[in-house]
């Protein structure tokens, strides 16, 4: 299977294909590819104005828009994520995130709480 094939290419289409519809129901709240894909562009430009060598990103997973859009970003951008849940116990976040040299770590969270942070 090719990740840019059969993930990557549907997804694009369908934002151009299908923008006023919705793509993602979020506790209750209904977002469209048109929105999803603004986010995506938006996460895509601040990626690019950052320096990090390692193609591995934490993202701290909270059920909204702008984590599922980074998922995305991320993809698009040639990078992975490493998934930080923001309940875990800080100091298994930290072991993750020097087991993975981790150099960048998005998240959408009121507060933080990871120094290593990029966006």
């Amino acid at each position: 299977m090719k990740f840019d094939k059969n993930i990557l290419t549907p997804i694009i289409e369908n934002l151009k294909k299908y923008s006023n519809r919705n793509a993602f129901c979020i506790n209750d709240k209904f977002y469209t590819y048109e929105y999803l894909g603004n986010r995506i562009s938006a996460i895509r430009t601040a990626l690019q104005q950052l320096t990090y060598s390692n193609k591995n990103i934490g993202l701290v997973v909270n059920d909204d828009i702008d984590t599922y859009a980074s998922i995305f970003a991320f993809w698009l951008e040639g990078s992975a994520y490493v998934p930080l849940h923001p309940g875990w116990p800080l100091e298994r976040c930290e072991e993750i995130i020097n087991q993975t040299s981790i150099e960048l770590i998005v998240g959408s969270s009121a507060t933080e709480r990871f120094t290593k942070m990029g966006g």
